[in-house]
């Protein structure tokens, strides 16, 4: 019996000794592929935002309206704050505070107008947006024939 057991631990052992090398093999060989397909996802990776820089430079338009529009304090920065159908200043502290969360915005706070609206076939360019009064806009919407805009009044602020 102790003949036996004797056996099978040097059969254990030898067979070990014959399978350790085969199987740190296999494991490098397994960890060489996983790292492989680690670049290789990396470069699929890059060549996609790659892609999809390029698509964005050739076309502004498509990538000007996945931004959406300017806010007003951009738009308002480049025009140095007047509104581009009356001339006069726009005012950002035109407005109150009516409950918690809420406000109403003044005649001169400023909005973003667009010289060809979205509707008509413009865009959300940078270079189509324009800063105008809200009471100035609201006449530009309601009658786009309309020429000529006078300053409007401060509503809440003085």
């Amino acid at each position: 019996m102790g003949l036996i057991i004797f056996c099978v631990v040097v059969a254990l052992l030898v067979l070990g000794l014959l399978l350790r090398e085969p199987f740190a093999e296999f494991r490098k060989r397994r960890r060489e592929r996983a790292r492989e397909r680690k670049r290789q996802w990396r470069r699929d990776r890059e060549a996609a935002r790659a892609q999809r820089s390029q698509e964005r430079a050739m076309n502004p338009a498509k990538a000007a309206a996945r931004k959406g529009p300017p806010s007003w304090q951009q738009v308002e920065k480049r025009q140095g704050g007047k509104c581009w159908l009356c001339g006069t200043r726009t005012y950002a502290d035109d407005r109150r505070r009516v409950a918690a969360g809420e406000e109403r915005l003044g005649s001169t706070y400023p909005t973003v107008d667009f010289v060809i609206p979205i509707g008509s076939g413009g865009t959300y360019e940078y270079d189509n947006a324009r800063i105008a009064h809200r009471h100035c806009h609201a006449l530009r919407v309601a009658n786009p024939a309309r020429t000529t805009y006078g300053a409007p009044k401060r509503t809440y602020s003085s």
